[in-house]
């Protein structure tokens, strides 16, 4: 049995098995000192970036496919259709004038200061406009928060993740063909959107009606892995969008099962690990892939690239208008400038980038800049300013 080991699957579950372990350590060690789950995985990360040779396999390829689905699927099923219509608006800016703010900020300083050209700045700029509050939302679970105020940074994370993957993919069609225009890729951006909202409501109604009448939490949890990565697939063969597929699946199908269904709680206790495991395994092989070297040598790109990151996040959540929901809220502001946290979403974009695109060297290491700053300095932040809203009447309940 032992020569197994050298069969390419064999070895690769033996590489999940190790990351997992690594994982569970971090875990456990982080809930014993009180620090986010997430900034313990970073820097977890850097740590084994700085202690390792190259890499011993590949998992760019199928980077994106693996994790992706599982990410956006959790995050959608807990959404909640209540607090969602009170707060659309909020959602809405954050998600579309916000990624275009935050693209053209960062793309900007980083064509003015970085050796990169405006088109691989413009690419670098949509991926890191893609928040995953990761760290934000489990402290939300220990501390009594608004629920209107979860849902935006929840809603956000998930609208803004969706619209950033449209603008990469426009882009890096883009960049890699070398024909087209600005005004394509926002056509582009439409249709693929558009279209994966399609696909993801069919994809939920079909599994809908296969389940429907059966009370096994089981057969019911098989269907939602269904829909996550068959809206996925099903919209990116078609050249849509699999992140709004997947997004707009799960907030439907959990609206036909019914969020008080029995077999809710088997569900969302399923998601939860799957997205916990997604996560960790993210984190720790974006260790396995930075290079802190290079960093290093290029002091400049890299604090631009963090500089232009927050000042876009002030900018954006700073300047949102007085929505109904907000006023009487002024720090919630605060909340919602610290929760633009990048993470798995970025660091997937990232790392499964064609080889051949220009400068995706440059590309990555400015993203993992941000994401290593955001996580480690925001994620330690937000915690006494989460707290500090606690107040009576404020209930995590929809």
């Amino acid at each position: 049995m032992i020569s197994q080991l050298g069969h390419p699957f064999a070895f690769g579950v033996v590489v999940f098995v190790v990351l997992l372990t690594g994982a569970l350590v971090v875990g456990v060690l982080a809930e014993r000192m009180r620090i986010p789950y997430a900034v313990a995985l970073v820097a977890a990360g850097l740590a084994i970036s700085l202690n390792r040779n190259e890499a011993p396999f590949d998992f760019e390829a199928g980077l994106v496919f693996f994790f992706l689905p599982a990410l956006l699927f959790e995050a959608a099923w807990g959404v909640s259709m209540s607090a969602l219509r009170r707060t659309w608006s909020t959602i809405a800016w954050l998600a579309v004038p916000g990624v275009a703010i935050t693209m053209v900020v960062v793309a900007g300083v980083l064509d003015s200061f970085g050796p990169m050209t405006w088109l691989a700045a413009f690419v670098a700029g949509a991926i890191v406009s893609a928040t995953d509050p990761v760290a934000v939302i489990a402290i939300f679970r220990r501390v009594n928060v608004p629920i209107d105020l979860r849902s935006i940074v929840e809603g956000e994370s998930l609208a803004n993740d969706a619209v950033a993957s449209v603008l990469v993919a426009g882009l890096v069609g883009l960049a890699m063909s070398g024909t087209g225009s600005v005004a394509g890729v926002a056509a582009h951006a439409i249709v693929a959107s558009a279209g994966g909202i399609g696909v993801g409501i069919v994809c939920a109604y079909a599994v809908a009606l296969l389940v429907r009448g059966i009370e096994n939490a089981e057969m019911q949890t098989v269907g939602t892995v269904l829909v996550a990565y068959g809206a996925y697939i099903g919209a990116d063969a078609l050249g849509l969008s699999g992140i709004f597929a997947t997004i707009t699946a799960g907030v439907v199908l959990r609206a036909l099962i019914g969020a008080s269904s029995e077999t809710a709680s088997t569900i969302e206790t399923f998601w939860g690990v799957v997205a916990f495991l997604a996560n960790s395994l993210v984190f720790l092989m974006m260790g396995l892939t930075m290079h802190v070297e290079r960093l290093l040598g290029e002091p400049l790109f890299v604090i631009g690239a963090i500089v232009a990151a927050l000042v876009s996040r002030l900018v954006v959540a700073y300047g949102i208008p007085s929505f109904a929901v907000l006023r009487g809220h002024a720090n919630w502001h605060h909340v919602i400038a610290l929760a633009g946290i990048r993470g798995g979403l970025a660091v997937a974009l990232a790392v499964g980038l064609p080889a051949g695109i220009h400068q995706r060297t440059f590309i990555i290491d400015a993203v993992f800049a941000i994401v290593l700053f955001t996580m480690v300095v925001q994620g330690l932040a937000i915690r006494p300013v989460v707290e500090s809203l606690r107040a009576p009447g404020a209930t995590a309940e929809a």
